[in-house]
């Protein structure tokens, strides 16, 4: 029998739980994308420390934000995208070098950045403001 939406092996999920699974979904999906592209010699074979790198670097924002566009970049890196809600955020995990940052904010509440964020501070800043917009009344739940 299939679990009804909401729980999981007939208990009652946590809450946020299918946040969670369609942010871990979109990495999987990126993931096999890079894994194809490699494949068919297309591009890098996926590096796993930067992935598991991206994924270590926003999961906490997994309840509070849409699933990110996950696209494979070079040399097995990855980048995390969002652009919704006047907001566009991209951070590119590549090897040898601290995640690059774009930021651009249409509404101006956060200054544009673009640059290597080494501690993620404007990343983390840029997801706090998307959580907040998303949460005031009146949005509708939107995807990447």
């Amino acid at each position: 029998m299939a679990d009804l939406p909401g729980t999981f092996l007939g208990h009652r999920a946590p809450e946020g739980w299918s946040k969670i699974a369609e942010f871990a979904k979109a990495f999987y999906v990126g993931l096999e994308s890079a894994i194809d592209l490699a494949a068919e010699d297309f591009a890098d074979r996926p590096d796993e420390t930067l992935w598991d790198a991206a994924v270590s670097a926003i999961e906490d924002f997994a309840p509070h934000v849409p699933p990110p566009l996950v696209t494979p970049l070079q040399l097995g890196g990855v980048s995390v995208e969002w652009h919704l809600l006047d907001l566009d955020i991209e951070i590119r995990f590549r090897a040898g070098y601290p995640p690059f940052v774009v930021i651009d904010d249409v509404r101006g509440e956060l200054p544009a950045f673009g640059g290597h964020d080494l501690a993620l501070a404007n990343s983390v800043a840029a997801l706090r403001l998307l959580a907040s917009r998303r949460s005031q009344p009146g949005v509708i739940d939107a995807a990447a």
